[in-house]
């Protein structure tokens, strides 16, 4: 009879990796929470706004109807692009608050290379992109996910390693220089990518994001596009070191003790109490 197989067990972390781990995470999730405050207080500012606009559109109406017809037909195109606008705000922040949902609805990292993908396709509407991270050694980009992307780029680049190569050009400013390239017109051949984006993780570039081309419908870059590629260079960039911190430690969560003790520290110690500080 063969022996059954038993799970490996999780690796047993030094404790200064430990604490760099609960730190990273704890840091990860922060971002994540003052993400989502920032969006419910601009979901909540975008409402009040909505508000002003049908208290003000009411009185209007009362208005135009003591004054007639002409008057009617003057006033209400500003009031459609008012409420247009704001309508196109309130997609963008929806939009925006489903892929940061997405991004971190997972700690597998394969499933959040697919929640990249989809947001990449699905969301901004790219036909044909790769995602890169780079090497150790900061001398190759090397392919990690992407859709379609021209055979030639989906693998390793090696860093001013191909001249006169204009894609190759604009990954290189991407890692080297922080530098994006978003153009006017996604379509125009003049451009050798739709865009290129650095990844970040703090300040530091560890990777870009390729968009080689876009579907036939995407006529321009909206701004929605450019909250999600400020998502995805940035908060995608953290879930994805996240992801692989999880599987190194054998997919087990940091301990929550040592969050909380961390947390301590950054409040400092607690002031005592005295006799002086309690009510009478």
């Amino acid at each position: 009879m063969s022996e059954a197989k038993s799970e490996a067990p999780p690796l047993d972390l030094p404790s200064d990796l430990r604490a760099q781990r609960d730190e990273f995470v704890q840091n990860v999730y922060q971002r994540g929470v003052e993400l989502t405050e920032r969006l419910l207080q601009e979901h909540e500012r975008l409402l009040l706004r909505i508000r002003d606009l049908e208290r003000d559109n009411g009185r209007l109406a009362a208005l135009v109807a003591a004054a007639g017809g002409d008057a009617a037909a003057a006033v209400a195109p500003p009031l459609d692009e008012r409420q247009g606008a704001i309508e196109e705000e309130l997609a963008t922040l929806a939009n925006v608050y489903v892929a940061g949902q997405q991004l971190a609805s997972t700690l597998e990292l394969p499933h959040l290379l697919r929640h990249m993908r989809e947001l990449l396709n699905q969301l901004v509407g790219s036909r044909s992109f790769a995602v890169y991270l780079l090497d150790d050694r900061r001398e190759n980009l090397v392919y990690l996910t992407g859709e379609a992307p021209p055979p030639r780029y989906a693998r390793s680049i090696p860093l001013e390693g191909a001249p006169g190569d204009p894609i190759v050009a604009l990954l290189e400013k991407a890692v080297l220089a922080g530098m994006a390239h978003i153009a006017e017109d996604p379509h125009d051949p003049r451009h050798a990518m739709a865009a290129c984006l650095p990844m970040r993780f703090g300040e530091a570039v560890v990777g870009a994001i390729a968009i080689f081309a876009v579907l036939a419908q995407k006529l321009t870059f909206m701004p929605v596009d450019y909250e999600l590629f400020r998502l995805l260079s940035s908060q995608g960039t953290s879930f994805l070191f996240l992801a692989q911190m999880y599987a190194e430690a054998g997919r087990t969560l940091p301990s929550t003790d040592r969050i909380l003790a961390r947390a301590a520290e950054e409040r400092g110690p607690a002031r005592p109490t005295s006799s002086r500080d309690e009510t009478p």
